[in-house]
């Protein structure tokens, strides 16, 4: 049994890593894209680009829907190759839909409540629903079979292109809708590279879907898909409240500081779905008592956060004053979010792990709480302290989301003992 694991943990590394850079490499590109407009813009037309990329986030996870967490143990527990080429046609049409429905939804959002030069800039950075829902569709197949190094090259090099597009850019045509614009052309061109390699695995027919497989599948993800909306909420619903509270300047603070800290949380989600993915299968095949990987794996995560967070609190805020000096407001916000970094980096762990033994019901129940929790602490202290209320709102409700999760990955344990013992003395 442990030369088993260890086969499992050699690729679960391998997987982790190249996810990491993979994801890495977009989150990373996205930063520093950012980081270039904030350097040639003023905080209030910045703050109006975090809000537009905000809200096209969470469009395309409501388009998302909890799809691609199910297709990714979908592919993790299955052999079968017809049904993967059918379940993959059945996303594919799936995305589409679900992302014109979000697409035109964000659309009249933005008309209904933002001046016209709000609705442009977010009508250009909603095209990142589609090109998302498009590069996850294949990225989740490579992910659920720790494949994820044969893509790695081609996108990493997709994403330095853009960079050195988008500084290019503000140094001859300095357009913001232009620049806004490159970053889901360049997903796109991401996207189409990784579809290519998918399809020599799994060859589909998009277009070969009944619509019953497709409802069926919305209806198998609800659980899912109704989490992650909840949960997408809560971690960005501090943008929102903060724009009916203060001026577009405060929300382009808030907005560096957060995104400074994405790469962080990008490396975390990366380690803690090819968790989800290893301890899925685990379950799947052997039957055996995870406490101790669970225990290692949370341990990890922790003591990643807690040093990312103290490098975060002490590094930024230097790169802030030196490069970007009118952004100075945002370092006390920095420095309570590398705070909740440490919690958001563990609760993502301990959430794959609940979700790797398909308590998403679990979840779903925690994230409406959170959801009520966060949102009553940001009308209370966004209001009181501006932006770094809403980042401490942020901090209070994952300090808790924490102390919940530990009892249910507990009482999971203990649960999944319990079986063992009573298999145990049937076979006796």
């Amino acid at each position: 049994m442990s030369s088993i694991l260890k086969n499992r943990i050699n690729p679960l590394v391998s997987n982790t890593l190249s996810v990491t850079i993979l994801r890495g490499a977009n989150t990373l590109t996205r930063v520093i894209c950012l980081f270039i407009i904030a350097r040639f813009l003023n905080p209030d037309i910045f703050g109006m680009i975090v809000f537009a990329m905000t809200v096209a986030e969470i469009a395309k996870v409501v388009a998302d829907f909890g799809v691609d967490t199910l297709v990714i143990r979908e592919f993790a527990t299955t052999q079968n190759e017809s049904y993967r080429q059918r379940l993959a046609a059945t996303v594919a049409q799936t995305k589409i839909v679900c992302g014109l429905i979000a697409y035109a939804a964000l659309l009249l959002f933005l008309a209904l409540t933002e001046p016209q030069e709000q609705l442009q800039i977010g009508a250009v950075a909603g095209l990142l629903i589609f090109t998302g829902l498009w590069q996850n569709f294949s990225l989740n197949y490579f992910q659920a079979r720790l494949q994820t190094n044969q893509i790695i090259v081609p996108v990493v090099a997709i994403n330095a292109v853009t960079i050195a597009v988008i500084a290019l850019l503000f140094l001859i045509y300095p357009s913001i809708l232009l620049t806004v614009a490159i970053l889901p052309v360049a997903e796109a061109v991401s996207a189409a590279i990784v579809l290519g390699r998918f399809r020599r695995l799994v060859p589909i027919h998009i277009g070969g879907a009944p619509v019953a497989e497709i409802k069926t599948l919305l209806r198998r993800a609800l659980p899912i898909g109704g989490t992650i909306v909840i949960v997408t909420l809560y971690t960005r619903l501090d943008v929102i409240v903060l724009s009916s509270f203060a001026d577009t300047a405060a929300v382009g603070f808030y907005g560096l500081a957060f995104r400074l800290t994405e790469p962080v949380l990008l490396v975390a989600a990366a380690f803690a779905m090819s968790v989800y993915s290893h301890i899925a299968a685990t379950l799947a095949d052997d039957r055996q008592d995870t406490s101790r990987m669970i225990l290692r794996y949370a341990a990890i995560t922790f003591g990643y956060g807690a040093l990312c967070g103290l490098a975060l609190a002490l590094i930024a805020p230097l790169v802030i004053q030196w490069l970007l000096p009118q952004y100075t407001p945002a370092i006390t916000i920095l420095r309570i979010l590398a705070i909740a970094l440490i919690f958001r980096t563990l609760n993502s762990c301990l959430t794959s792990t609940i979700q790797a033994y398909g308590h998403f019901s679990w979840i779903t129940r925690l994230a409406v709480f959170n959801l009520f929790v966060i949102s009553g602490l940001l009308w209370v202290l966004v209001p009181l302290w501006g932006a770094p209320g809403a980042a401490l709102s942020l901090l209070c409700g994952e300090m808790l989301n924490t102390l919940i999760q530990l009892v249910l990955v507990k009482q999971t344990v203990a649960r999944q003992r319990q079986i063992l013992s009573r298999e145990e003395a049937r076979s006796l």
